[in-house]
């Protein structure tokens, strides 16, 4: 934990984090989120807290090319273990840290996910 109450993750940890998003229980519990958020082909999602990117991965799956995942996270171990091993099949699909002052993408979006963050 940060000064500032934000949590966040040294490489170890998100590594750690990774390890647990793949436990079948966590695995279930995401694939009840992609029903839920019902992703299709051409929508925008934005994924608030992406950490190690699986379920940004699944959604840009899901909307393919013509759609876009923005996948934000105050981690930088984070954001390295999402870009790095989550590539989206889509070109418009990113994976960033919040800039102090700047807002979502500039894009509108159909849904937004917070998944495990708190």
């Amino acid at each position: 934990m940060s000064d500032s109450g934000i949590l966040r993750f040294d490489a170890e940890r998100a590594r750690a984090v990774e390890a647990i998003y793949l436990t079948p229980d966590v695995v279930a519990q995401r694939e009840e989120v992609l029903r839920a958020l019902d992703p299709r082909t051409g929508e925008r999602v934005l994924d608030l807290g992406v950490g190690p990117g699986l379920l940004a991965s699944a959604i840009a799956e899901r909307v393919g090319a013509g759609g876009a995942v923005h996948g934000i996270d105050v981690s930088p171990d984070m954001l390295a273990i999402a870009a790095a091993s989550r590539p989206g099949p889509t070109p418009r699909s990113r994976i960033r840290s919040p800039d102090r002052g700047s807002s979502a993408p500039n894009t509108s979006s159909r849904c937004a996910t917070t998944s495990g963050v708190r």
